[in-house]
């Protein structure tokens, strides 16, 4: 109303009482999108990986097209959906080591089969981005100085990029 915010609360609040909002188990992604800022060290942030094709592009066995064939990994190494881990390991053993889900998950080289390929991943990832942590946070420092309307907006995108990068 006019130059001033109002919020309107959907329960009684006593005066003087905190008024917090719960966001949810989110995704750095979907805060930064929809609430406009980035939680650092966010336990629910997970990295998209792409899962790993043969020379047409079809993931291993599963017949997923390559341009929807990815996995979210979270920083303590889980993933996001249960079904991710089961399509990565399904992928990144050949055909003649397993033929079933449950053969593939008990495969004594599934764990370190894995572990490689997502710490592969992760660094051609890091690769293709255009700065490094450093030059981030360099970033950061020199945007202190901007008096601008952009500042905001420039920040969160550099603390997402970090955020991105320190997952990886």
């Amino acid at each position: 109303q006019g130059d001033k915010l109002v919020v309107r609360a959907d329960r009684h609040f006593w005066a003087g009482a905190a008024v917090v909002e719960e966001y949810g188990k989110l995704d750095n992604s979907l805060y930064v999108t929809a609430f406009g800022f980035v939680p650092m060290n966010n336990p629910h942030h997970c990295a998209m990986l792409p899962l790993p094709t043969d020379e047409n592009g079809i993931v291993n066995r599963n017949r997923i097209d390559s341009a929807d064939a990815t996995v979210c990994v979270r920083r303590d190494g889980s993933f996001n959906h249960a079904q991710e881990e089961s399509m990565l390991t399904m992928a990144v053993l050949s055909p003649d080591a397993c033929t079933t889900k449950e053969e593939c998950q008990s495969h004594p080289q599934r764990e370190a089969l894995v572990k490689a390929y997502l710490q592969k991943a992760a660094q051609e990832r890091l690769d293709t981005m255009p700065t490094t942590l450093e030059q981030d946070e360099a970033s950061l420092v020199e945007l202190q100085a901007w008096e601008d309307g952009t500042k905001g907006r420039v920040q969160v995108a550099i603390l997402f990029r970090m955020e991105e990068k320190r997952l990886l």
